[in-house]
């Protein structure tokens, strides 16, 4: 298997002494953004050996010195800086690294130490996670390389992440993506503010109409990434299964699998038994268990 110059993998060893394996429980869905590897950022198996071997001697280099223990104008608490950028709406970088981390001291010698990159990070709330000395909050981010970047929303949600060395061409044009996948974040945000309160108001009517429409919009927002969405839609949820839980039951057929278990969830919740509905079954198999599900709710409704 190819070592691969541009990042510190994590070993198991020291995975595993940062977090442990949770069994699957289908109560708590978390939906998280998924990434596709890109070219230049982890591997490039496509340069020349000579390219590897000067790469290679580069991070050598960078190995050679201290340890690098801070940048300026980094913070290392991320609940602090997180905090802060709510406060001043501004995205949050963070950026997890370790004092063994051949790619991260180059960077911190070559990268950071441009003057464009240091006013384009002006615009960021910015945070430095040693992930030796912050396991867990490695763990929780699902960091298995180094360095590794992220691009938090105010609210907490990973908009962007990277992992691997970036020069300063390659790092400046990462975090004008950033700003411009931020920009959009609080665009959906405004706009699921608004939301919000129209499905608060069909949930609270008396409109029956409204509110199977407030419902399709909630099966919708159960299934997306953005936590303020997903929180909100599933207390909504509960809150109109304790009160009309067949209005529900079609959400068991969603085409998103954490919309099924959330409806799953809060149906079982409402009525107090299992419901011998497996949302991981096929559409054919989970097609047949909602008509079982439907007819109970049929005949216990009052």
């Amino acid at each position: 298997r190819r070592s691969n110059p541009h990042s510190d993998p994590i070993s198991a060893a020291r995975v595993a002494r940062a977090s442990r394996l949770n069994a699957l429980k289908i109560t708590r869905v978390s939906v998280a953004p998924r990434t596709p590897m890109q070219p230049g950022r982890l591997c490039y198996l496509g340069r020349t050996a000579l390219m590897g071997i000067v790469f290679l001697l580069q991070v050598f280099w960078a190995s050679s010195g201290s340890a690098v223990e801070g940048l300026p104008g980094w913070g290392t608490n991320l609940d602090v800086s997180r905090r802060l950028a709510r406060i001043a709406e501004k995205p949050v970088v963070v950026y997890f690294t370790a004092s063994w981390c051949g790619p991260c001291k180059l960077m911190a010698k070559t990268t950071f130490g441009e003057r464009s990159v240091e006013v384009a990070l002006e615009q960021f709330s910015r945070v430095m996670i040693d992930i030796d000395a912050q396991p867990g909050v490695a763990a929780a981010h699902g960091i298995t390389a180094v360095p590794t970047f992220l691009l938090l929303d105010i609210e907490g949600d990973t908009l962007l992440r990277t992992s691997g060395y970036m020069d300063t061409n390659r790092f400046l044009s990462w975090l004008a993506d950033a700003r411009k996948e931020f920009a959009a974040a609080v665009i959906r945000r405004r706009e699921l503010n608004a939301e919000k309160s129209a499905i608060l108001a069909a949930v609270k009517g008396t409109d029956p109409s409204g509110l199977r429409g407030a419902v399709k919009r909630l099966f919708d927002l159960a299934g997306r990434r953005e936590s303020a969405a997903t929180d909100f839609a599933v207390g909504q949820l509960k809150v109109v299964a304790s009160r009309q839980p067949a209005l529900l039951v079609d959400g068991l057929l969603h085409t998103n699998l954490a919309t099924r278990i959330h409806v799953a969830n809060a149906l079982r919740e409402a009525v107090k038994a299992d419901l011998e509905f497996d949302p991981w079954e096929t559409a054919e198999v989970r097609a047949r268990q909602v008509e079982v599900v439907r007819t109970r709710l049929q005949a216990e409704s009052p």
